[in-house]
């Protein structure tokens, strides 16, 4: 009988051995093993405990065909003809760990699907509702997937948003989708109408065949954002008890009952990290998951068995983090990890630290399970795990008042510049321009300080934590002069030693609101701000110019003086803000315009076509495997990428256009007052430009485009989707291709 756990050539080796000389199989085997641990360190064998049964089984029924839908993105779709997406990735790793090849099927509907599993001519099917019908005609796994239900509408629909504004009304769903029949029985009321896949049924809502549409809410929002479809939105369905979360598993063809369970064990042996990692690999908690975290039984053991969390933070980085003059945690992660506490079944308690320095100490040593704000770096990764990050803030530098606006981070190249011991942006800032002298301070007040007093030119660090030190201290001769081009992405650090937290944490700052950092920025350092004008001094101010009108007309000067401080908190409070509107329109990566920006963008510049009847053209492009850059080289070098291919395209555009980042590694251009002609023209030249970057070590990295121009009688989306079309036109062609609408 096959032994699927040891490699043959161990198995063929050790027969022959064992009769011949006991010493030279022991020396055979230590020498294997010391050869090939390391290489296989990263995959260990694990050990599903088969019955004789499913293990002849599997070696007589070695291939199994199975069904990939074609577009339920991110969980399984079809590109290029091969099967992509989270259940795929996770379906190879079974097949891996139980030594059966699965070949895809990825051409075929779901409803051609259902009849093939019926008639037994494929084997199993990803991603599968397990419902009493079904169960007539396969098996089930465990669920791999929840899903929730989600209602498509369009943004200009007067009616509501719930099942029961759509009495009388038409509302799409998906051939053989489970939603087909749930829809029926239980709303006879509403017409329901059937197309063969997600895209199709948006299409038809688009155009106004049908008024809504009952599918995944998490691919409805895909679709509707990957079409283009600006008139459309997505919602999860509320009071309804018929359409709640789904849960996906393996629907596996009914006289093969040995895979089932072969599989089912498969399943069993992935850990809740393996999980995780496909999880975050494909954002399954960013469109999946509800706004509370749901714990598996084991991760909950893990938090019972620590008891509580133990969180270092920088006790003097306000209005940021710090400890009050009460003692107290206060600032922008005391609110947000108030959140967390209330995503998770165990306290968080605040271990004391008296400085960063000491916190990073504390840190290595083990005495913190979780930094509540903190960026990466190669040294803190060696005893830190990060989650995503939550929270982006400006760097800038701040001189003494009489310094002229800095522009350009050159102008100070050879100055003295104060950085705070510790943090990420002394280490980034050295290893950036190595050219500047840089002074370490204990702390941003002190830093600010030598700057008043000229023993240093300027001091960096990010807006929030200057402005705070510049208000305390009162220091009305200095001032913030300029933005460094850099920023910094702050995570929760979470202690190298315990990944399973890390996956806890992740998913827990992914449960919370998108942007709920930002948010809590906004608040706590508008109020800062605020807090910059002493109230007791400007109502002291004026109570004494009710008496200086009379007796002191000379004190005109103390009153002027706190005009002047009020005037000063408004422009910082207006630099703020404009700040923090720039980050809101900004790609976090690339900086460029983010999909939000450029949506608006074009919308604007749509308007302006119609009503000045001038021409007004967009650009799609797309990385041409830009998936096997990250798989081979890491998402670090992928991102590279992307900065590399950002700053082409921004190098190279007109002042007139607005370029950003639509996703992943695609890309737009809106080019206003711009012909089809004139916008292949730009679209080639942008083609080119990007072959030739050097990205050595990596190989070259090219594009391909799609081009079309906004017609008579277009919508917001019709130009989007001639444009794509074009750009899948240009993939199929081969890539690396400039391809315009009707080519």
């Amino acid at each position: 009988m096959k032994n699927l756990f040891i490699p043959r050539t161990i198995q063929g080796s050790s027969s022959q051995l064992f009769y011949g000389c006991r010493v030279v199989l022991f020396s055979l085997l230590v020498f294997f093993l010391l050869l090939v641990g390391p290489t296989r360190a990263h995959r260990a064998e694990v050990l599903i405990p088969l019955t004789p049964q499913e293990q002849l089984f599997l070696k007589q029924h070695s291939r199994f065909l199975a069904h990939a839908e074609t577009d339920y993105r991110p969980f399984v779709y079809v590109e290029d003809g091969q099967a992509r997406g989270f259940a795929v990735d996770l379906t190879n790793l079974l097949a891996e760990r139980l030594a059966i090849h699965i070949d895809y099927v990825v051409d075929e509907s779901w409803d051609e699907a259902m009849a093939k599993l019926k008639q037994r001519q494929i084997d199993l099917v990803l991603a599968m509702v397990n419902t009493p019908k079904r169960r007539t005609f396969a098996h089930f796994t465990d669920p791999i997937l929840t899903t929730y239900t989600g209602l498509a509408t369009r943004k200009d629909d007067p009616g509501g948003k719930t099942l029961a504004n759509f009495y009388g009304r038409r509302v799409a769903t998906v051939d053989g989708y489970w939603h087909y029949d749930v829809l029926r029985q239980h709303y006879p009321q509403i017409v329901s109408v059937s197309y063969s896949d997600n895209v199709s049924c948006l299409e038809a809502l688009a155009t106004g065949e049908v008024d809504g549409v009952l599918s995944s809410n998490p691919v409805l929002a895909y679709q509707i954002r990957r079409s283009y479809m600006l008139g459309l939105e997505t919602r999860p369905v509320l009071g309804s008890v018929h359409f709640r979360s789904t849960k996906e598993g393996y629907g596996i063809r009914l006289d093969y009952p040995l895979l089932a369970s072969a599989l089912q064990k498969a399943l069993d042996s992935v850990s809740e990290t393996e999980f995780n990692e496909l999880r975050r690999r494909w954002l399954i908690d960013d469109v999946v998951a509800p706004r509370s975290l749901v714990l598996s039984s084991k991760e909950r053991q893990h938090l019972a068995a620590l008891g509580e969390l133990r969180l270092c933070i920088d006790p003097a980085w306000l209005p940021l983090e710090g400890v009050d003059e009460q003692g107290r945690y206060a600032g922008l992660t005391a609110d947000y990890f108030e959140l967390l506490q209330q995503q998770l079944p165990v306290p968080i308690r605040l271990v004391p630290t008296t400085s960063w320095l000491d916190t990073l100490d504390k840190a290595q040593a083990g005495d913190c399970d979780l930094l509540s704000l903190v960026s990466v770096t190669e040294d803190r990764s060696k005893f830190l795990n990060f989650t995503r990050p939550y929270l982006n803030l400006p760097i800038v530098v701040a001189t003494r008042d009489e310094e002229i606006f800095i522009e350009n981070i050159q102008q100070v190249i050879g100055r003295r510049l104060g950085c705070t011991k510790g943090y990420a942006i002394t280490e980034r800032f050295r290893r950036q321009y190595p050219a500047i002298d840089l002074v370490e301070t204990d702390t941003v007040a002190e830093g600010v300080r030598m700057v008043q007093r000229g023993d240093i030119y300027g001091f960096v660090g990010t807006v929030a934590a200057i402005g705070q030190a510049i208000r305390d201290q009162g220091l009305d001769d200095v001032k913030i002069s300029g933005q460094v081009d850099m920023a910094l992405q702050l995570c929760v650090g979470v202690r190298k030693d315990d990944p399973l937290l890390l996956d806890i944490m992740d998913r827990a700052v992914a449960a919370l609101a998108p942007g709920e950092g930002q948010r809590l920025y906004n608040k706590w350092v508008t109020v800062s701000y605020r807090q910059g004008v002493n109230l007791e001094l400007v109502l002291a101010a004026a109570l004494m110019a009710g008496v200086l009108i009379v007796l002191m007309v000379g004190r005109n000067r103390r009153l002027s003086q706190l005009n002047q401080e009020i005037l000063d908190a408004h422009r910082l409070l207006e630099e703020k803000s404009r700040e923090l509107e720039h980050l809101s329109i900004t790609d976090r990566l690339t900086g460029l315009a983010n999909r939000f920006k450029i949506e608006e963008a074009f919308n604007y510049e749509w308007t302006r076509e119609k009503r000045y009847d001038q021409p007004l053209s967009l650009i799609l492009l797309d990385l041409d495997h830009f998936k096997a850059v990250n798989d081979r080289y890491g998402h670090q070098q992928g991102d590279r990428v992307l900065c590399a291919v950002a700053g082409s395209l921004r190098r190279r555009i007109r002042e007139t256009d607005v370029v950003g980042r639509w996703g992943g590694e695609e890309f737009m251009v809106v080019c206003p007052a711009t012909s089809l002609y004139e916008a292949r023209i730009l679209a080639e030249a942008l083609r080119v430009a990007i072959a030739r970057i050097d990205l050595t070590p990596l190989s070259q990295q090219t594009a391909s485009f799609g081009v079309a121009t906004v017609r008579d009688g277009d919508d917001q989306g019709d130009t989007f989707r001639r444009a794509d079309k074009a750009l899948y036109r240009a993939k199929e062609l081969g890539r690396n291709r400039m391809v315009a609408e009707n080519e």
